[in-house]
């Protein structure tokens, strides 16, 4: 008795799964055809290739900017997040925003010289994304301000929806007569 393995290759490219037969004709006893095939039943699955977003490094989230901000002081403080594409084609239509959730205007997109993202993104590439904290208005209160960088892209070529990548961004404000130690 011998033993062989068989691998068939499915190169169905259209979405979708079913079940079904192969049917395997063969030979034995130096060339004679056996009287029925061989059949075995086979599942199959096709499946959308897509885009995934991520934001890489040693990022928390939320992301909680390490400088205490005075208000009035015209500082600000700048972080730089690295997004790779981890799937399997190019994400598309990438857009970004930065909103503040607790006062408008504390966190900004600030990209450095040489810093963006494209509107596309390859599988396996990268890009940056610079996030502002500050300056902070005269007279704003002191505390934990909150925000996010959300990413907006199509994942897949027929896709008619936007996928969102979402980045929780925190800071601190210390009042104008408040001490600040580093």
């Amino acid at each position: 008795s011998t033993n062989c393995t068989l691998t068939v290759k499915y190169e169905n490219t259209t979405v979708g799964s079913g079940t079904g037969n192969i049917s395997i004709v063969y030979k034995y006893n130096n060339g004679t055809t056996a009287p029925t095939p061989a059949t075995a039943a086979v599942n199959w699955n096709v499946s959308q290739s897509t885009a995934n977003l991520v934001i890489t490094g040693d990022v928390t989230n939320p992301y909680i900017f390490p400088t205490t901000l005075r208000d009035g002081s015209g500082e600000s403080s700048t972080h730089v997040f690295t997004i790779k594409n981890t799937g399997e084609v190019a994400a598309t239509g990438i857009s970004s925003a930065v909103n503040s959730t607790t006062l408008s205007g504390l966190f900004t997109a600030n990209n450095p010289p040489g810093i963006s993202c494209d509107a596309t993104l390859n599988p396996n590439a990268i890009c940056m994304l610079g996030v502002q904290f500050g300056s902070i208005p005269d007279n704003t209160s002191a505390g934990t301000k909150n925000g996010d960088l959300t990413i907006s892209y199509k994942e897949s070529a027929g896709a008619t929806t936007n996928s969102s990548l979402v980045q929780n961004i925190q800071a601190q404000v210390a009042g104008s007569g408040s001490a600040i130690f580093y």
